[in-house]
């Protein structure tokens, strides 16, 4: 097959490839074409399969990805039925089945025309798979029994769920982040280092979200972050630490001495918009 049709509507009118693309993006636009061009490329008259096999390895090759970036983009596809997806072992080798049944109807013209002669003539038809396994009819029996190591049970079907869940979290993460530091840029007197100071703040944080101290962490800076501005009032401003220097300075995860300070914080945190 030389041409495939790309219907520029494609995108909408395909609520599965609509969920696949707003899930992964560009980077899925891209997997998808490219699955498309590599299965179209080994059609012909007498070959009519729409499902191409590969080591894993090959795919990355030909699409220009690392394994768990396309490993992860055929489990999401599979799983929304963009394509029929299977992973199977041979000799210890990862195999990567994809199949797209209906590739053939985005054929060019001349292209359908020849399939069609070629399917008159005996050529071969598609080597069907089923979306779950990937596996040929006769193992039907084996793949009920290997249900376990199916990359689209439920089970991995949950896993797939909460990979986009934290992915969500991470995402939610990032964007407060970005908040709490340009409260504590606007607050700081002296503003150079800006990118260094970034880069210590979000550490800082990223820290308390795995701990699970972002809160407390934050009512720390801001008594820690009142007592210095405090401290250099008097002082000239070129003698006031850099910003990245003064985060560097502090330990935000140990409680001021004042702990009452640090109840008052928290409820101006909570106020503010710090935690």
């Amino acid at each position: 097959m030389k041409w495939i049709k790309h219907n520029v509507t494609a995108t909408r009118n395909s609520k599965e490839l609509s969920i696949f693309l707003s899930e992964t993006g560009l980077e899925g636009y891209g997997f998808y074409w490219r699955v498309l061009e590599i299965i179209a490329e080994q059609i012909d008259a007498d070959n009519i399969s729409d499902t191409v096999t590969f080591p894993l390895k090959t795919w990355c090759k030909l699409i220009g990805n690392r394994p768990q970036t396309i490993r992860k983009l055929a489990v999401i596809s599979g799983v929304l039925g963009v394509f029929e997806v299977g992973f199977e072992k041979e000799y210890d080798i990862e195999m990567l089945k994809i199949g797209c049944p209906h590739i053939l109807k985005i054929a060019d013209e001349y292209t359908a025309r020849v399939l069609k002669q070629g399917v008159s003539k005996g050529g071969k038809n598609r080597d069907s798979i089923g979306r779950v396994s990937g596996e040929s009819p006769s193992r039907i029996d084996k793949n009920i029994t290997e249900k376990k190591n199916d990359p689209f049970s439920s089970e991995n079907d949950e896993r797939l769920s909460k990979t986009i869940s934290l992915k969500e979290e991470k995402k939610e993460q990032e964007h407060r982040i970005k908040q709490y530091f340009d409260q504590f840029w606007k607050a700081y007197p002296r503003k150079v280092g800006k990118q260094q100071a970034r880069k210590k703040f979000t550490s800082l944080l990223k820290n308390a979200f795995k701990k699970g101290t972002v809160e407390r962490d934050l009512a720390n800076l801001e008594v820690h972050l009142q007592k210095y501005l405090s401290s250099v009032q008097e002082t000239d401003l070129k003698y006031v630490k850099h910003p990245a220097t003064w985060l560097n300075s502090e330990d935000f995860t140990e409680p001021p001495e004042n702990d009452g300070a640090v109840k008052e914080q928290k409820k101006l945190v909570a106020v503010e918009g710090w935690g």
